[in-house]
């Protein structure tokens, strides 16, 4: 619902109705939306608003807790990383407790056995990680065996990122290998991450028109796999003309495809804190299709840099605000969870509770037994 201290409390009762989409609501004990605030409060509201700017705006400072809008509505974070040990993610834990982030899909970028580490604390904390397999050349025949034997072991809740058109790689999304991996993604029932640029113009990332026939390919070809497309597949600018439409083609045709806006925070407001004129083609974009994105924080190393975490959490809290509260449960939520409840093999259910691994000073280091 919302609350005094998010951004909307200052708006007009009509720029409420416009941002929203839909009339408030009230009564009982179900989630929804306050009504408008009479004069008064509205002008109590906007004194407040004026405070938070002047004591520091949205972006929080070191050591004060984020403002928390939708107050009752956890969160699940799609996309997330570690850059370092297994201590990274006893500061994942307190991100997740200060801002009620009920479960974090997460990647090791890390070239230093960086599956064994997601592994471990999904094992520890089953509710709250879910590891990602990213460990591997996608354009390997060995890695096959490798994703096939890891995703056997039931440990693991997704595929990737894997970079296949970003930061600088370039794999071809439609190489025979990869195309494997799809389908073993598929069978197990695990979502695949894609960093697969479509929007920019920008050299490294380009997105072509070879490209995004490739990508058709392989969405047609795999329709029982759940394919996701990292940070709305947009890229560094200058931004491709009629980006947005692209994937509004898409989503139309592929029913198998979603999109995480994990970066995107970025790019959501003017300097003056209103909505960007980005912002607003994204909010028209997630209302027309709320069930097919999924809150992505990007967070790399929050256990060393906390402040930036708290900072990207509020950006998307206040952006969940302008969407109605069944779109933004959507988008913040239950997406996620519906995609990761599909992420166990029928063959392969758990037969005895998790392990507790966890030591004084984060995850200890976890031994798991993985097929040759």
């Amino acid at each position: 619902m919302v609350t005094g201290h998010c951004p909307q409390a200052a708006l007009s009762p009509q720029d409420l109705a416009a941002a929203r989409g839909t009339g408030a609501r009230s009564g009982g004990g179900t989630p929804g939306w306050r009504r408008p605030p009479g004069p008064g409060k509205a002008l109590l509201a906007s004194l407040s608003l004026l405070l938070l700017i002047w004591l520091g705006g949205w972006v929080p400072a070191p050591g004060r807790p984020a403002k928390i809008c939708l107050p009752d509505l956890w969160l699940v974070d799609f996309h997330s990383h570690v850059m370092g040990g297994a201590d990274e993610f006893a500061g994942l834990l307190e991100v997740m407790d200060r801002h009620q982030i009920q479960a974090m899909g997460v990647s090791a970028l890390i070239w230093e056995d960086p599956d064994r580490k997601v592994a471990g604390a999904g094992f520890a904390e089953p509710d709250r990680f879910m590891p990602f397999l990213r460990g591997f050349e996608l354009d390997r025949n060995a890695s096959i065996d490798y994703v096939r034997n890891r995703l056997a072991t039931g440990r693991f809740k997704g595929v990737g990122e894997l970079f296949v058109n970003g930061h600088g790689h370039r794999t071809p999304g439609d190489h025979p290998v990869l195309m494997e991996i799809y389908r073993l993604a598929g069978e197990f029932r695990v979502p695949v991450l894609l960093h697969w640029t479509l929007g920019t113009l920008e050299g490294r990332e380009a997105g072509t028109r070879e490209g995004f026939q490739a990508l058709k390919r392989v969405l047609a070809a795999h329709p029982g796999t759940t394919f996701v497309l990292a940070h709305c597949a947009r890229g560094p600018r200058p931004t491709r003309p009629g980006f947005l439409d692209i994937l509004g083609h898409l989503l139309q045709r592929f029913p198998n495809l979603s999109f995480d806006v994990a970066g995107l925070h970025r790019d959501l407001y003017t300097s003056d804190g209103a909505i960007s004129p980005f912002g607003n083609e994204l909010l028209a974009l997630l209302a027309r299709h709320p069930t097919r994105f999924l809150l992505g924080f990007d967070l790399e190393g929050p256990g060393r840099r906390p402040e930036e975490a708290d900072a990207v959490v509020a950006a998307w809290r206040r952006f969940l605000v302008y969407l109605s509260y069944d779109q933004a449960a959507a988008v913040g939520r239950t997406n996620a969870l519906k995609i990761f409840g599909r992420c166990r093999h029928p063959d392969l259910e758990r037969t005895r509770p998790p392990l507790r691994v966890r030591g004084e000073n984060g995850f200890l280091p976890l031994e798991y037994p993985v097929p040759d």
